[in-house]
């Protein structure tokens, strides 16, 4: 296998029984866990863990099953794969090395059971696409379970980037049981003299480490071995019957271990023979030496074999070895964002804090530590390692300021990335701070350190806006803008670019306080900026396009329509040079920029520029997805969608949205693309007015939707709610209100789930007027009560006070209890706290006007009431609540 092109790999069923053997069976074949010599037994404790685990609620589930080599987990796999399929599970094998197939065959299961085997050898980005696999399916349950011989912070790192994948991840140790050995003993030794048609000899076992190493006595005496031998001995005996062993990897490692006790005989230093040695060398610690010295003697070494060799290397072997490699693993490009270079590092540290090297020297050390952790998705870590080296720069700034100060600075900035990290955005404003303050400091006494407290401003404008703090944030990053164009005036080629940037910035943060005057000009100045960036250099140019782009969504979303046109325009000018000299690596972006600035243009009402703009994005599309890869051909079905809300022919339209669909629907990973393609067409099939086509899409959309996995409903609930919004307002417009109803309802099933309060009371909103239109009363009455008590548990009451969501919720439960003549006393109370909190929230006249009709609505519907009593009496209150 060549590393280069990383990890390949085969999914293929586990074996299905036994394989056949016989006396002519190498000692490999024997002891391979796979053909099952010795049958299964025992270990009841760990396969109710896993069967607890596989059986769970979560939707996608992944579990480390970890031990030392030999103790058991290929055995245990094989058996828990019998007892899933057994229990209706899809179960794919994915071994480590061989050739990748298709996933597809799997496509349809609704359980789908991934097993990896020696998955601590393989790149994270072949298992993060072995995980990602069950997030893009449709089916409704998926587990992935890792045998591993590792754990320590390759699992720390795994288990991070999977949960970030949305598995819940757990992991299972598998620990060797030294009182079973002679059971164990008795059963291999009889099952392998049957096999091989001999007499079992009435050898006694001696110690053994692991359930292989009791496998491996019992056929070693079995086969001759003189009683109370060596591990050695034993192993040499194997050899001397079977040659070259086939089929069980941990014989393989044994044989080479013993072969190697010969000094005269050299190790293999390919890649394949180096892995085998060092994963050995666990176990053998002349393998141990005999690693130890080729690394040292050659560090290049390190540039031809795998993370997982290296890792196992780093992790027992001394610090001259580390040394030795240690440029050779920083400095490859392979190994960025893998944990081999964080754990490498954390060794160094460990070996300067136990030798008590100088504290500048462990300062550094740990930055360094923290940035390869953090690389590594080992967020944990590298906080702890950032906090230890904020520690030593403020013991080293309390002995000299001038000299550290700066660098406790730079560290606390770096604290602050670790804490946002780890979600903690209180922790991380306060380290900024600091930071700033400390740079204001370092500045006052040398005026070239302005760049870093720039800097320094600029991540406290970010921490400022992550809590709401949007003043706070605005007054930071004006601060770093003026700084940077003060260092752009004096060194432009330096500094320009900053200053764009930070301009961009205080732009985004001016609107987001309204402040939108103000901020056009600040955009204004800082595209001309960028502009002057990609002029000196053009090697800015692509960043300037990007650039343009984003400015020119964030003055569409204020209203500033015809300035983001000019924008977005000027971008696809520049995207369009670029796009002349490399069209591989810009039609993407030019596409992009084509269909906003056509969505502007349809939004001025210039039709036929935006019609011809998205149909030019089209080709571009078209001409990318030559490649046949789903990403690509999904992107071509988006820009199909946005032609079908541009153009004004309907046989365009529906010519455009059967594409869309006809792409997306055999796409795997694409299930949202195809919920809107699906929503896009069921509207064009609604105008034609082709009813029974539009409902059966309508359907689809309902299907997909209540299919998709909740990390992808989680990523891409707002676009999926916006497509079932216009959808939904279609039908609506044609009177379909039943179905409607059973979109909106299960946008409140999909935020309810999801557990996001806004998205769930904007769902709700939703779902009371579809029910009310549906003329469905009672329905709505009971949803509309429902969001009022949402409200209550989702807002302070202090909140709810001047909220004109809470009084529209208020006035729609209000309305429905006089449509349907029920609890008019409450829905007086209700009516007329909403007119209070629309009068306090002084917000459109429209609410107040709804929430003064619902108390008109409450008291005809007494006063129409045909029975005395409460509602009669209810009549006759009066009401200062009238116009």
């Amino acid at each position: 296998m060549d590393r280069n092109r990383g990890t390949s790999y085969r999914l293929d069923p586990p074996l299905n029984g036994t394989a056949v053997v016989g006396a002519d069976t190498g000692p490999g074949g024997l002891l391979d866990a796979r053909n099952e010599v010795v049958p299964f037994h025992g270990r009841i404790r760990e396969l109710a863990a896993l069967a607890r685990w596989r059986d769970g609620r979560e939707r996608m589930a992944a579990l480390l099953l970890h031990g030392v080599a030999g103790v058991g987990k290929t055995r245990l796999v094989n058996k828990f794969v019998v007892e899933s399929r057994a229990a209706g599970w899809t179960v794919l094998l994915a071994r480590y090395g061989e050739v990748a197939a298709d996933l597809r065959p799997a496509t349809t299961a609704t359980r789908l059971l991934v097993v990896v085997d020696d998955a601590d050898r393989w790149p994270w980005a072949d298992l993060r696409d072995l995980l990602r696999e069950p997030r893009q399916r449709t089916s409704a349950e998926s587990r992935v379970l890792l045998a591993s011989r590792l754990t320590g912070w390759w699992w720390s790192s795994t288990r991070q980037r999977g949960a970030d994948l949305g598995h819940v991840m757990t992991d299972l140790p598998l620990l060797d049981r030294p009182e079973e050995h002679a059971e164990q003993y008795a059963l291999a030794g009889a099952r392998f003299a049957a096999t091989l048609g001999v007499e079992r000899p009435p050898a006694a076992l001696g110690h053994a480490d692991s359930t292989f190493d009791v496998h491996l006595a019992a056929l070693a005496h079995v086969l001759g071995a003189v009683p109370g031998s060596g591990r050695s001995d034993l192993v040499r005996h194997l050899m001397s019957r079977g040659g070259v062993p086939v089929g069980s990897p941990r014989l393989t490692e044994d044989f080479l271990a013993v072969t190697l006790l010969d000094h005269r005989i050299e190790a293999e230093v390919s890649a394949t023979g180096l892995a085998t040695l060092v994963q050995a060398a666990r176990r053998w610690p002349h393998l141990r030496k005999r690693a130890e010295a080729l690394f040292t003697a050659d560090p290049e070494l390190a540039r031809s074999v795998s993370a997982s060799t290296l890792l196992a290397l780093v992790e027992m072997s001394s610090i001259p070895v580390l040394r030795a490699i240690a440029p050779h693993v920083f400095e490859e490009p392979r190994l960025t964002g893998d944990v081999l270079p964080a754990v490498l590092t954390r060794r160094l540290v460990e070996h300067a804090v136990a030798v008590g090297a100088d504290r500048l020297e462990h300062a550094e050390l740990y930055g360094m530590l923290a940035a390869r952790a953090a690389l590594a998705c080992l967020r944990d870590e590298a906080l702890v390692a950032s906090h230890r080296e904020v520690a030593l720069y403020r013991e080293l700034a309390a002995a000299d300021q001038a000299e550290h100060r700066s660098a406790l600075a730079e560290a606390l900035g770096d604290l602050g990335l670790r804490y946002v990290a780890v979600h903690e955005p209180a922790e991380a404003l306060i380290a900024a701070q600091e930071s700033v303050a400390l740079c204001e400091e370092v500045v006052a006494e040398d005026p070239d350190s302005t760049p870093q407290l720039a800097a320094a401003f600029e991540q406290l404008a970010q921490r400022c806006a992550a809590l709401g703090l949007r003043e706070d944030a605005v007054e930071a990053v004006g601060k770093a803008t003026v700084l940077y164009q003060q260092l752009a005036e004096g060194g432009p080629g330096l500094f320009r670019l900053d200053f764009a940037k930070a301009g961009y910035q205080l732009a985004v943060r001016l609107f987001d306080v309204g402040r939108t005057s103000e901020a056009a000009q600040v955009a204004d100045r800082a595209v001309a900026a960028w502009r002057l960036v990609a002029e000196a250099d053009p090697r800015f140019e692509p960043d300037f396009a990007r650039a343009l782009a984003q400015m020119g969504t964030v003055l569409r979303s204020n209203d500033l329509r015809v300035e983001a046109v000019e924008v977005v325009e000027e971008s696809i000018a520049v995207l369009r040079r670029l796009v002349a000299v490399n069209p591989r690596g810009f039609e993407s972006d030019l596409a992009v920029a084509l269909v906003s600035c056509g969505s502007l243009l349809l939004e001025a009402g210039r039709r036929d520029d935006a019609v011809r703009l998205a149909e030019e994005a089209v080709a571009v599309r078209r001409r990318i997805a030559r490649s046949g890869l789903p990403g690509d051909r999904a992107s071509l079905a988006g820009a199909l969608c946005h032609l079908v809300a541009t153009s004004g022919r309907f046989e365009d339209r529906l010519a455009a949205a059967e594409e869309a669909v006809h792409l997306l629907r055999d796409v795997d990973g694409h299930r949202v693309d195809l919920v809107v393609a699906w929503a896009t067409l069921a509207g064009v099939l609604l105008y034609d007015r082709r009813d029974y086509e539009a409902h059966r899409a309508v359907d689809e959309v309902l299907l997909l939707v209540r299919r998709l996995p909740r990390q992808v409903l989680a990523a891409d609930g707002p676009r999926i709610t916006g497509a079932v919004v216009v959808l939904s307002d279609e039908l609506t417009a044609v009177r379909h209100h039943g179905k409607v109803v059973e979109l909106a309802e299960q946008v409140v099933v999909l935020w309810r789930e999801l557990g996001d309060p806004a998205a769930h009371l904007f769902a709700s909103h939703r779902l009371v007027g579809a029910l009310s239109r549906a003329r469905r009363g009672e329905e709505a009455r009971g949803v509309a009560h429902a969001a009022v008590v949402l409200w209550h548990l989702y807002r302070a009451p202090d909140d709810l006070r001047t909220d004109m969501g809470y009084a529209e919720a208020l006035s729609a439960y209000a309305g429905l209890c006089a449509e349907t003549g029920v609890d008019l006393e409450r829905a007086l109370d209700a009516a007329h706290q909403a007119v209070v909190v629309a009068r306090r929230a002084d917000g459109s006249p429209g609410g107040l006007t709804r929430a003064l009709g619902a108390v008109d609505l409450v008291l005809d519907a007494a006063s129409a009431s045909a029975t005395g009593g409460a509602d009669r009496e209810l009549s006759d209150r009066p009401s200062t609540f009238r116009a």
